[in-house]
């Protein structure tokens, strides 16, 4: 393909709704804006593709584990979607890696620095966001973000890129609360995080690390592949 593609407009089915007449109209709100919800789905409720795609933590069909699989509405009125899908995951692969790497080298370039102590979940956000100049849409502290995205979550060794996400409760003005912890995989079961200062652990060993006066000591709940975190609208 000799186009840039944003893959913030990219919808479950592999449509791209900039320039769109119907949404310029005010036809159609968009599935991406509504959760799949938009006016087209009114009548039966929320896109079966949509649907089918968050279920999967997939950002579009192309991909999903399954792709190709036999729920593919759009193989009705788009007969050449298979190999449409497929050459559109080609081009996110190599989008995404660059996406990766452009967040690690930004992460690793701060590893050290005290600047965001208290912050884990704006360094993670922050690495992904002014290496790439995009926006993500994720809660406002690691425990949030980590139910917004937990249809993604998944065990064991995180790959890289991903947000890995672990309990962590404490005490803040006399209440309670569970802000949890998150870090940003580097590569080899490696997190880079904000603790005390920036710093890369391995992802179970930071469950080890001494917590500040009245918190918790990080727990592992597990990782999100970035696609995930990417394909999260407001």
């Amino acid at each position: 393909m000799n186009r840039q593609i944003d893959f913030t407009c990219i919808t479950p089915c592999g449509e791209c709704c900039e320039g769109c007449r119907k949404k310029a109209d005010g036809l159609c709100r968009g599935c991406l804006e509504t959760g799949g919800h938009c006016e087209e789905w009114a009548g039966s409720g929320m896109c079966p593709t949509y649907a089918c795609c968050r279920e999967h933590g997939a950002l579009f069909c192309g991909i999903c584990p399954e792709f190709p699989c036999n729920h593919l509405p759009m193989l009705k009125w788009r007969p050449d979607c298979v190999r449409e899908l497929t050459d559109l995951a080609e081009e996110y692969k190599m989008n995404l890696n660059q996406i990766k790497q452009n967040a690690i080298d930004w992460a690793l370039a701060r590893e050290g620095k005290a600047e965001y102590v208290g912050w884990c979940l704006s360094f993670i956000e922050d690495a992904v966001e002014e290496s790439n100049g995009i926006e993500l849409f994720g809660g406002d502290c690691a425990r949030e973000s980590a139910m917004l995205y937990q249809d993604g979550i998944r065990t064991g060794e995180p790959e890289p890129g991903a947000f890995v996400f672990y309990d962590c409760c404490g005490t803040v003005d006399g209440r309670t609360v569970d802000w949890g912890h998150c870090g940003l995989c580097i590569g080899e079961g490696r997190v880079i995080h904000a603790w005390n200062q920036i710093r890369v652990d391995d992802y179970l060993s930071l469950e080890q690390l001494s917590p500040a006066p009245g918190w918790t000591a990080p727990r592992y709940i597990g990782w999100v592949p970035l696609e995930r975190v990417l394909a999260q609208k407001p």
